[in-house]
C-alpha cells in the first residue's frame, strides 16, 4: 500500500487501523481465522517521481509475483489501469510534490 498522510498521525496508527479493519472485513468474507498480515511493516519516505514510479512499479507486480495473475492489468484490485490510463476501479491521488 502506498499512502499519503494528511492528517496529524502516525504511519504506525494508519497501518494498525487499516490492517485491524481489513483483517476483520476479511475474516467475515472467507475461512480464514489466522493472521492476515505479517508482524512488521516497512515504510519508505517517497522523495521524488522516479522513487514513487519505482514503488508502483513494485506494488503492481506483487499479485504477479505471487501468481494470483500472469498481467498485472488482469488484477482488479491495483491501482495499476488508474496509474497507466487516469481512470480505474482504485481511483487515486495524483503525484504532488
Amino acid at each position: 500500500m502506498l499512502l499519503t498522510l494528511r492528517v496529524d498521525t502516525s504511519v504506525s496508527t494508519v497501518v494498525r487501523t487499516v490492517h485491524s479493519l481489513f483483517g476483520r472485513e476479511c475474516r467475515r468474507m472467507t475461512k480464514i481465522r489466522g493472521r492476515i498480515w505479517q508482524r512488521r511493516f516497512y515504510d519508505h519516505v517517497i522523495r521524488d517521481e522516479k522513487d514513487l514510479r519505482t514503488k508502483l512499479d513494485y506494488l503492481h507486480g506483487n499479485p504477479v509475483r505471487s501468481g494470483i495473475i500472469e498481467d498485472p492489468v488482469e488484477y482488479q484490485w491495483s491501482s495499476l489501469s488508474f496509474w497507466a490510463t487516469g481512470t480505474g476501479r482504485i481511483p487515486c491521488d495524483h503525484w504532488n510534490q
